[in-house]
């Protein structure tokens, strides 16, 4: 199956800083600025024939099986020790079977992209995270259609600095998830950590996490995506407030349910919904001194369309620190402080 390239522009605001759009083919500006001189900018995804492809050729495609406490596997950059799979070079990889207190490690050159391709994976490790995306330029990870994977991490990390993998599936580098079948992803830390990109097409995906469900220091990008993010902190979380055009998570298309201890919809910079069905409960557990918001943003919140439907038990549901526009959508607001909130200029159009 090879997923569509669409392109989506969101309306342009009259405000002086809120202007934005989706899925064009330019390059994000990356020109570092110290954060109190970052500003909104337009949201630029690129979607690379990579992240679009889900198909593999079985006269190329590399194969590795999962026996429970051991591991099938032959080619030129797998290895295995034990119950460890170590994928140390870009190529076609397709990955079946159950691992019980395992891991797979991608340590591959930086200009690499490794494809895998789940079909029918379950994967759990016992003492950290068993999926870990150590050195690459990309991953892309495809659920193989009509398959059902899952990935389990354990009730505790050995490694713990800052630098350590803190996710079930954690990436030092940019991650797409694309295709058609369903990944289950259960944690006590993160469900999944990019520290670039993350980018979710097409997949079904469902996390249970102890903290943050979704995780993109740089972004995250939903496109056509189902997903379901039960968790103890923020549902989806994108962290970068120094990199100018970056810090940001845009939402186009296909279903999103959302119930967080604190904030739903996190953003340093940008939240931008284009189209979808979108459901938030945030602030389940959060205290007076915690936030507990539906969707925040600290520059710009732009909704263009979507049925959504948001609620905050104890704070603001619609937050933004700096601009906020409504522009198209229905929406259906239940909030225990402010229902709407912008710091500096509210536009409904």
């Amino acid at each position: 199956m090879k997923l569509k390239n669409k392109a989506l522009w969101g309306a342009v605001s009259i405000l002086p800083l809120a202007g934005c759009s989706v899925f064009a083919n330019t390059t994000p500006d990356t020109e570092v600025e110290d954060t109190s001189t970052q500003v909104t900018s337009t949201i630029t995804v690129e979607l690379s024939s990579n992240d679009l492809d889900a198909t593999y050729e079985d006269s190329s495609i590399e194969t590795v099986t999962f026996n429970g406490t051991s591991i099938d596997a032959n080619g030129t950059n797998l290895s295995v020790n034990g119950s460890i799979l170590t994928i140390s070079g870009a190529g076609d990889y397709l990955i079946s079977g159950t691992l019980d207190d395992g891991q797979i490690i991608i340590a591959a050159d930086k200009e690499d992209i490794v494809h895998i391709f789940f079909d029918g994976v379950n994967l759990s490790s016992e003492d950290g995270s068993p999926f870990v995306l150590l050195n690459v330029d990309k991953v892309v990870l495809t659920l193989v259609e009509g398959s059902t994977n899952t990935i389990t991490d354990g009730t505790t990390y050995f490694a713990t600095g800052d630098e350590d993998p803190d996710a079930a599936l954690f990436a030092k580098d940019d991650l797409t998830l694309n295709g058609t079948g369903s990944l289950s992803i259960t944690s006590s830390e993160i469900g999944i950590h990019s520290s670039n990109s993350l980018i979710i097409l097409d997949a079904t995906v469902t996390v249970d996490s102890d903290k943050d469900g979704l995780k993109g220091k740089d972004s995250i990008v939903l496109q056509d995506a189902n997903l379901s993010v039960t968790v103890g902190n923020d549902g989806l979380q994108s962290t970068n407030s120094v990199d100018q055009g970056a810090g940001y998570i845009a939402i186009d298309g296909g279903s999103l349910d959302i119930t967080s201890g604190l904030d739903g919809i996190q953003a340093q910079s940008q939240v931008l919904i284009t189209n979808g069905d979108i459901t938030v409960n945030a602030g389940t557990t959060a205290t007076a001194d915690q936030s507990g918001k539906a969707i925040k943003a600290e520059l710009d919140l732009s909704i263009e369309g979507g049925n959504l439907a948001f609620s905050s038990k104890s704070d603001d549901t619609l937050n933004s620190a700096g601009t906020l526009t409504i522009s198209a959508g229905a929406l259906d607001l239940s909030a225990g402080d402010d229902a709407i909130h912008a710091d500096d200029t509210l536009l409904i159009n």
